[in-house]
């Protein structure tokens, strides 16, 4: 696993507001989740499959919080500007994060 993991790029970013399930954090990952759940089934060798749960196995996922349910209108467009935000950081390039709320709406 970690010889795979190894070769990926990782895009992390702060989401500053305040903590909350009203908060971007949370919408980010609640939304991430259920994008994530709805995908391809995991691979054979997917460790999860050894869980306990059988969500788990099936799912591809640890954190199975939300998965099942339909991901919020305009999350992938809110989702592009946290990572349009993120790389305007490394390069200087000025995004207004007023836009992120717009794109929720």
């Amino acid at each position: 696993m970690w010889a795979h993991l190894r070769h990926m790029s990782v895009l992390w970013r702060a989401v500053e507001d305040a903590v909350g399930p009203a908060s971007d954090r949370a919408y980010l990952e609640r939304n991430a989740i259920v994008q994530l759940a709805g995908g391809d089934a995991p691979s054979q060798g997917w460790v999860g499959n050894h869980s306990g749960r059988h969500e788990i196995g099936t799912s591809g996922l640890w954190n199975l919080n939300h998965a099942g349910r339909s991901p919020a209108p305009g999350f992938i467009e809110a989702f592009e500007r946290y990572v349009e935000m993120t790389v305007a950081a490394y390069t200087g390039i000025v995004v207004l994060e007023q836009e992120v709320a717009a794109a929720k709406l």
